[in-house]
């Protein structure tokens, strides 16, 4: 009896905890993990603004041409 209830127990607490660890990035995301995001939003806003860049120059050419 004894030991059913401490096994219930430790598997709760055992639970409890697997579900903090999984929710702890979510809510709480390392300084590191922040950093490579901001470098990523980063580098879509160059790749966007070069994409942009040579979609002009590529219409500039085709007018050009007519």
């Amino acid at each position: 009896m004894i030991t059913a209830v401490l096994i219930s127990l430790l598997s709760l607490i055992l639970v409890f905890l697997f579900f903090i660890g999984l929710l702890r990035p979510l809510n709480f995301p390392n300084a590191i993990d922040q950093e490579r995001f901001i470098d990523l939003e980063n580098e879509v806003k160059l790749l966007k603004q070069t994409m942009q860049a040579e979609d002009v120059l590529l219409n500039n050419s085709l007018l050009k041409q007519n």
